[in-house]
Formats: structure tokens, sequence, C-alpha cells
């Protein structure tokens, strides 16, 4: 179990194709230069702790030593290469070098960017380290220290595959929060990833160009525990049937772009909680379903593409549960929540209280209660 466990989080996986980065930075010093308030929102999110935070240290480093241990799972498991998650996890990093410093998902990670490439795997990220910065406008200036070049990538979400597309050559995705999006009924309305991921912020991108008063929020907002966008992203509406003999409860995905839990690659789950309690709280009968995207054997074997269970929610979609009510039930109350869990619970016991706490505790998403006669 303890294997599995580890390596549901981390079979991320990024096909990427790098340049010479001998002469390039992966840190973004540089950066906060000009750009001071991108710089301090990027430092205090994610993208920042990709590769620093404890979780995601703490498993790949005993990734990594099961795997020195035994040498041999490389060659029966395609997700066993610990290497693998520094693609995403830290893309500018040198494979093998555990002495380079690293800042997770840099300015230059995703700035340098100069293609998106799909492929029948996901998609390759062509990176150009020739001092060009890659971005969504062009905004020629003769004070800027660089070239900045349009990129259309950065318009419709393709640059977001590089670490959210990922498929085995079996056809199972191991990552796919992007093709989820590109065939939800968001896309087709125009709304790409960075209108929710990043959206525009009040104060101007460059500290010098004060023509422009809002910027796009290098917060970086996603699934963790202290994220906004978890608030209203489903709810739940509930029923008593007609016939007094079963408990309605549907669930809709309100406002995710993409399915709902997503990721695949890291083992997280919305969970649908259902109880009856009498006049004196006490619980008298209780149900859940739970929401996810399994991919993996019980010996943490990826699956063959049909034999995947998934029961993660689409983007608009309305899910119908039923629920039988016990035979001589008294008049009860039913109390029903849906909880979004980040990570295993046996993993968020392996971290300190506090990390747990403000950043992989189950998020309560939506409540609802009803009387029963």
């Amino acid at each position: 179990m303890r294997f599995i466990l580890i390596l549901l989080l981390l079979t991320l996986s990024l096909h990427i194709q790098a340049g010479d980065t001998s002469n390039s930075s992966n840190g973004t010093s540089e950066c906060q230069t000009c750009h001071s308030l991108i710089s301090q929102e990027w430092q205090n999110s994610w993208m920042a702790r990709a590769y620093s935070n404890q979780n995601f240290q703490r498993s790949y480093q005993r990734w990594k030593q099961m795997i020195e241990q035994n040498p041999k799972a490389l060659e029966t498991n395609p997700l066993a290469d610990p290497r693998r998650c520094l693609d995403c996890h830290a893309p500018l990093k040198g494979y093998g070098d555990d002495k380079a410093v690293t800042n997770g998902i840099t300015c230059q990670a995703c700035h340098t960017v100069r293609r998106v490439r799909p492929s029948a795997s996901g998609h390759s990220l062509v990176f150009d380290h020739r001092g060009i910065i890659y971005g969504s406008t062009e905004h020629p200036s003769k004070d800027a220290p660089h070239r900045i070049k349009h990129s259309r990538d950065f318009e419709d979400s393709r640059l977001c595959a590089g670490c959210h597309q990922d498929r085995l050559a079996t056809g199972l995705f191991l990552e796919r929060t992007y093709d989820e999006w590109l065939h939800s009924p968001y896309a087709k309305e125009g709304i790409n990833c960075s209108d929710c991921h990043m959206p525009q912020s009040p104060g101007p991108a460059t500290d010098n160009v004060t023509t422009r008063t809002s910027h796009a929020s290098h917060q970086f907002a996603g699934g963790h525990a202290d994220s906004p966008l978890l608030k209203g992203a489903a709810r739940l509406e509930v029923r008593e049937s007609t016939n007094k003999k079963q408990i309605n409860v549907t669930v809709v995905n309100a406002n995710v772009g993409h399915h709902f839990p997503t990721g695949g690659a890291h083992p997280n789950k919305l969970v649908l909680h259902l109880r009856l309690i009498n006049e004196e709280n006490e619980s008298l009968y209780q149900q859940q379903r739970v929401y996810r995207y399994g991919y993996l054997d019980l010996n943490g074997q990826p699956l063959p593409p049909n034999k995947v269970q998934d029961t993660t929610l689409r983007p608009k979609e309305s899910r119908l549960e039923h629920f039988p009510i016990p035979e001589d039930l008294a008049p009860a109350k039913v109390i029903a929540w849906l909880e979004y869990h980040i990570i295993p619970e046996k993993i968020g016991q392996t971290l300190p209280p506090d990390l747990y706490r403000n950043s992989y505790a189950p998020v309560m998403i939506d409540n609802v209660e009803l009387q029963l006669e």
C-alpha cells in the first residue's frame, strides 16, 4: 500500500524538448527588477513551491530510495523513473543534478517556451534560451532588457498542456486536464485556463509601465486548501422522492472548466457524504459516493484504458444520486455535504500538522440540509 500511495503522488509526466540551458538562469531574481508585483505573487504561489514543498520532497526522495533499492522496477513499470517527476515540478532542473538550485516552475519555465508541439503522448515544450521572453501580448519597449515576442500558445491554453496532458503509449491518460477543458463548453465559449487561474488583478505588469492598470495574476490558484476557486466549484441539491422511499441528491459541477476532480497523477477525489440524524443529532443512516479518476491497479501498475474507473464530474454536469430511505424511519434530518480531498489521509498524516491543515486538508465545497417528514 505504501508503494501505491507514493506512486500515485508521483506519476505526473511532462515531455520536454529543451535547448541548451547552460547560459540561462532557472531563478527569477532578474525578473523582480521590473516585475516586482508579479514576482511577489509568484513567490507565494504553488508554482514556486512545486519542487520545494514538503509533500513533494518527502515523496520524491522516498521514491528515489525505493528505486535505488529495487532498480528492476524501472523495467516493469513505465511510471517508475523518479526523474519524470522533475519534468513538471522543476522543468529547468537538469536530470539527475540534485545539487542544482531550483525554484520549481519559474518565470523562465513558461516564458522561454517558444512553441508547444502536440504529440501522441501529450505536448512537448520547446524552450528558447536566446534571451527572448514569450507571452500573450507583444509590447515593444526601448527600456526592456530583453526581446518580447507574442505567442499564440499562451492565448489558447496550449502552454498548460505541457504539464497537464500526458498519455502512455497504451492510450492511457496519466494527466488529462487540458483535454478535459478542450472538449468542454468553456473552450467552445472561448474561456481559457488563464481566465480562471490567472484572472486580471489590479496593478501594472511592469513597474515602469503605468499605462496598464491590471495584469494577469501569477498566484495560480488551483486545487489546494487555500484556493479561492474551490468555494462554489460545485453545489448540491437535495430532495425527497414523491413516494417517500428515497433521497435524491444532485451533484453539479457548477464552475470548474474541466473535470472535477482533475489531475489524474495526483490521487485527489471528491466525496459526497449523506447522513440521516434524529432530533438528538444521533446518526441513523449514512452513505457516500466517491468521484475520482482511478487509473492504477492494486499493484501500482497502469490499467488498460478500458479498465479505468472514471467517476469524475464533467464540466457543467449534473449527476443524480439516489439513496434509499430505511423503512420505519422516524422523522429525521438529511445532512449532505461535498468534500474535496487533495491527497489521501495516510499521506496527509505524514506531513507537519500546520502544513496539512493549511494546504492539504479536505475542503468543504457545499452542504445542504433537508427535514424529512
